[in-house]
This record gives C-alpha cells, structure tokens and sequence, in this order.
C-alpha cells in the first residue's frame, strides 16, 4: 500500500482501510484501562497492608519494652479510635479511591489524593498508637 507523492517526491505509507486511527485509539484506551487497572490494584493493596498492618506496628513494643507490655502489644490511650480508622475509614477511602479511579476525568489525580490520604492514615495510626494508657 505505497503511494508515491508526485508532488513532494517522497514515498508515503498510506493506510487504505481507514482503520489505522481507530487501532491507535483502541490501544491507547487499552493501555489506559490497563494502567487504571493497575494503580486500583496497587491502592487496593497499600489500603489492606495500612488496615492489617498499621495498628500492630502502632502499639507492637520495642526492643526495650517496659514492664507493662503484654504479648507484644502494649495499651493505647486511643486504641477504639485505631480501630475505628483502620477498620472502617482506611477501607473506605480505598474503594472511593478505586471508585474514583475509574472516571473517565481526573482518575490519576483521584489516585494520587487517595494514595496520600491512605498513607496520612497510617501516620495518624502511628501517632495514636504511640500516646501512652
């Protein structure tokens, strides 16, 4: 399928079928849901390793523990408001993130936010768990 351009004197690839434009179109939304895919998988992960694993490393005790320390985990002063956040709001924020990923405007930007949100949460776990009883 050459067409030599008599005018320019160049030899130009031309797509005779009409379809060219709708296959770069069809892996470029490809390639977006993909990677959409991809970023909800990766927010759905760091979601469940902050709910699992955010409020046992808040109140998990040190090498040098004191006496009170029992099992391994010591007591919080806000360990309801731990719990509350990692079993109930870090979820949350995960699939409206999820959720929002998936508008066809603005998704990247929705993950971004709701990656720090989820990453600020496991700072305020941090912080709670680390107030004495």
């Amino acid at each position: 399928m050459m067409n030599l351009d008599s005018a320019s004197g160049t030899d130009d690839l031309v797509d005779l079928s009409g379809q060219g434009g709708a296959r770069g179109r069809i892996r470029a939304v490809l390639a977006e849901c993909l990677w959409r895919a991809f970023l909800a998988g990766l927010i759905i992960f760091l979601g469940t390793v902050v709910a699992a694993l955010g409020p046992i490393l808040a109140l998990a005790c040190g090498s040098g523990a004191p006496s009170g320390c029992q099992d391994g985990l010591r007591s919080a002063r806000f360990d309801e408001v731990i719990s509350v956040v990692a079993l109930f709001v870090v979820p949350a924020v995960t699939v409206m993130t999820v959720i929002g990923l998936m508008v066809p405007r603005g998704g990247p930007r929705v993950g971004r936010i709701g990656a720090l949100t989820i990453g600020a949460l496991l700072c305020v776990i941090m912080v709670l768990g680390q107030i004495p009883a």
